[in-house]
């Protein structure tokens, strides 16, 4: 293996260990949370997925509605859940794209169900991948252009500077605050309160706190050998 090889295996092994996930969710508080919020019982929870940074489960109730309790594994802070609720929101009362309701969440660890999480609308539906390789071109041609069709919708939600959306505490108001990305936050980087998270102004503002983040990052909390490479 060359020194680079080594090297790199190196830091996925830190990483994938800094970044371990346990969790120990209270599904009955959160069939219970559900049970609170939609004003009938929730008759059952089920698995659905799972990936990076949360945990998904079907919420089945009385009624035959079902919704969606999707729990965030303890990577980011509070933060993060908060600004996917203000972001989802916002996309939906500035634009024509379909993104699920949110109808409660919850940012903090000490709650009930011992994670942040969100109950949200279901969406079903089939997953792309799973079908693509048997789409007509014409069909992928139709699903490509809906694709740019809501790229070119986001472009034209623009702000004033670089940062992640939150909501104001006013009426469905918003403002631009720090950075919410996993090379400002997630493991050891969300204890180090020297860490540059904007918002900023220009991109170049951007660039260069990214790289002062990553050498305090590394100056901190990796050895000498690490350092150099």
């Amino acid at each position: 293996m060359s020194n680079n090889s080594l090297h790199q295996s190196q830091e996925s092994t830190e990483s994938n260990s800094e970044n371990s996930i346990e969790q120990n969710v209270n599904l009955d508080a959160l069939q219970k949370s559900a049970s609170n919020v939609f004003h009938v019982q929730c008759t059952s929870i089920q698995e659905f997925s799972e990936g990076g940074f949360h945990k998904v489960y079907i919420l089945k109730m009385e009624d035959g509605k079902e919704y969606i309790g999707r729990v965030a594994f303890p990577v980011y802070s509070q933060w993060k859940t908060e600004s996917e609720v203000a972001v989802m929101e916002y996309i939906r009362l500035n634009s024509n794209i379909p993104v699920p309701k949110v109808y409660y969440w919850n940012s903090s660890v000490n709650n009930p169900v011992g994670a942040k999480y969100i109950l949200m609308e279901y969406l079903p539906g089939i997953r792309l991948c799973d079908i693509w390789s048997d789409l007509s071109m014409e069909k992928k041609k139709m699903f490509l252009l809906k694709i740019i069709d809501i790229q070119l919708e986001l472009k034209k939600l623009s702000f004033s500077k670089i940062g992640s959306i939150f909501f104001d505490g006013k009426n469905d108001q918003f403002k631009i605050c720090h950075v919410i990305e996993s090379d400002f936050f997630t493991g050891k980087r969300a204890t180090l309160s020297a860490m540059e998270r904007g918002p900023f102004d220009t991109t170049n503002e951007y660039i260069l706190a990214f790289i002062r983040n990553q050498i305090l990052y590394h100056y901190t909390f990796k050895s000498i050998e690490q350092q150099k490479y």
